[in-house]
C-alpha cells in the first residue's frame, strides 16, 4: 500500500488489492464523516459489506452473524453529500489544488520552510500544502502555528510514525528516518471553503513565525 494524499491509501504495482478513502470533512471528497474501500477482489467487497452490518448479508458459504463485525453503515443523509460530492468532484480537486498552488506561491520569501514537489511522473491532487521545515525544533514550530490558527498535521493532530504509538509494537530500533521526515514537514490542513483571506492569513502567521525564529 503507498499513501496518495487526501486521506488516501491505493494499491501499486507490487500487488496490493485495497484501497481506502477516508471521506471525513476536510478531504477533498467530503461527507463529514465515513470512507470506503475499493477493490477488483469479490472476495474483499463481499466480506467488506458484511462487516459493515453485522456479517450479513454474509458472504457465500458462511452463515449470517457468524462472525465478529460491526455496525459501520454510512448515515443516509452523509452518503447523500458524498453521491453529491462525487459528481463534482473533478472541480473539488481543482479547487484544492488551486489552493494549494496559491499559499505555497504565497509562501515562496518566508525564511526557513521551503515547498516540497511530487516526484517525477507523480500527478499530485493538491490535498495540502506540504512544506520542508528548515527552523531549529520544527515540531514546536508546528505547534506554535496551530496555536496561532494554521491548522497542520504535527502541530495540531501531533502525528507521530505508528512504530512510537503505544498501540503497536515498539521495534528495537525504531524508524528514526520516518520521524525526521514527520517532524519536519509542515503539512497544512485546508477545506474546500478555505477563501484566499483566509490562506493570506495562513501565509502572514506562517511567514511572521518563521522569520521570528531564523537567527
Amino acid at each position: 500500500m503507498r499513501r496518495g494524499g487526501g486521506g488516501a491509501e491505493f494499491a501499486d504495482c507490487c500487488g496490493g488489492t485495497v484501497g481506502c478513502f477516508s471521506m471525513k470533512d476536510g478531504k477533498i471528497l467530503w461527507s463529514g464523516e465515513g470512507g470506503f474501500p475499493t477493490t477488483a477482489s469479490s472476495t474483499v467487497a463481499e466480506h467488506a459489506r458484511a462487516f459493515r452490518s453485522h456479517w450479513q448479508p454474509a458472504p457465500p458459504g458462511e452463515a449470517p452473524l457468524g462472525r465478529l463485525a460491526t455496525n459501520s453503515r454510512l448515515a443516509a443523509p452523509l452518503a447523500a453529500l458524498a453521491l453529491a460530492n462525487l459528481h463534482r468532484l473533478p472541480d473539488l480537486v481543482e479547487r484544492r489544488r488551486a489552493q494549494t498552488r496559491y499559499l505555497l506561491n504565497t509562501l515562496e520569501q518566508a525564511p526557513g520552510v521551503s515547498a516540497l514537489a511530487p516526484a517525477k511522473g507523480e500527478e499530485w491532487n493538491g490535498f495540502s500544502p506540504l512544506l520542508h521545515i528548515a527552523q531549529p525544533r520544527p515540531r514546536a514550530f508546528a505547534e506554535h502555528l496551530a496555536q496561532q490558527g494554521v491548522p497542520n498535521s504535527t502541530g495540531s493532530f501531533r502525528l507521530v510514525p505508528c512504530d512510537t504509538r503505544p498501540t503497536f509494537p515498539r521495534p528495537q530500533q525504531p524508524c528514526r528516518g520516518a520521524a525526521e521526515i514527520l517532524n519536519r514537514t509542515l503539512a497544512v490542513v485546508l477545506t474546500e471553503g478555505d477563501t484566499q483571506a483566509t490562506l493570506d492569513r495562513y501565509a502572514d502567521i506562517v511567514t511572521r513565525a518563521a522569520a521570528a525564529r531564523t537567527p
